[in-house]
């Protein structure tokens, strides 16, 4: 594969040690990061072949991450100053 020296100036090129992954190339976190966001379309059937014994601790997952983001969306609309 052919490569190419790029240019980067101290903020730019700390950003991009900051968003390294261990045993990541920088070429694999420009494209991580630069990809093309997924169409959810792209995603369709892609949960069908999960084994069902995987279902109860996704479902349990999902609970959790709900009742956090209810927590968030409460303290952001709580008035200021008060508790």
């Amino acid at each position: 594969m052919a490569s190419k020296t790029v240019a980067l100036d101290a903020e730019a090129y700390e950003l991009l040690v900051r968003s390294k992954r261990a045993g990541e190339t920088f070429s694999e976190v420009v494209r991580r990061k630069l990809r093309p966001p997924s169409r959810i379309s792209d995603l369709a059937g892609s949960l069908k072949d999960l084994a069902p014994e995987v279902w109860p601790e996704i479902t349990r997952e999902r609970e959790v991450h709900r009742r956090k983001d209810a927590q968030r969306q409460n303290r952001r609309n709580r008035p200021k100053g008060g508790r």
